[in-house]
């Protein structure tokens, strides 16, 4: 399932949607049994009993195996405990769009090449290593031109210490940032902040 980015026929029915996007790997436990886990994108592997086993397409989101959805790109990920109930969550700040002539509900998208920019994601973790998606971020809309204020570092923490986890990102371009909003003029990157009901 991890894939050395060459191009290798891609599984989805075991892998998920990651054939050479190998960005944002994670080790740690997910699934809290004390043993370390791995994520990959559309790719989760839990410890159980001393073995690391697939639960990709049951534990991930159904938007990692979606046709309309394809692979998922992200630069960078971090994991944390985003919603302060003790296990960790994973963040993705994702650079990527659905498929062309599909918005994000799977429908069309009302003309031939058009598609739709697919919004951050932070999979809240169950404890046992179950994600579900949470798209509740406030990012800088695209451009007209479709240019994207794209994230290239993220990270988790709790950094004005209310008890949930904020998120950190860099921008790929900074000298580009005030174009998007006078609020990230002269910006290298932001933090949004958790406001305790898990939107940021």
């Amino acid at each position: 399932c991890v894939s050395d980015g060459t191009g290798a026929q891609n599984d989805i029915g075991n892998c998920g949607s990651a054939e050479g996007y190998t960005n944002g790997m994670l080790v740690s436990d997910f699934n809290g049994d004390g043993i370390s886990d791995y994520y990959d994108t559309g790719i989760l592997y839990l410890s159980n009993n001393g073995k690391l086993e697939n639960k990709s397409i049951s534990n991930l989101p159904d938007m990692f195996f979606s046709d309309h959805i394809g692979r998922v790109f992200v630069h960078d990920a971090d994991d944390g405990d985003a919603d302060g109930d003790g296990d960790l969550d994973i963040f993705l700040p994702i650079f990527d769009s659905t498929q062309f002539n599909y918005m994000i509900d799977g429908s069309y998208a009302g003309c031939e090449g058009c598609n739709e920019p697919l919004p951050w994601v932070m999979l809240m973790n169950d404890g046992l290593g179950n994600f579900t998606a949470n798209t509740n971020f406030n990012v800088p809309q695209p451009l007209s031109d479709g240019s994207v204020l794209w994230a290239t570092t993220a990270a988790i923490g709790d950094f004005d210490n209310d008890g949930f986890g904020d998120v950190a990102v860099g921008w790929f371009q900074p000298g580009q940032s005030a174009t998007f909003s006078q609020t990230y003029e002269n910006s290298a990157g932001a933090v949004f902040w958790n406001d305790g009901q898990n939107d940021w």
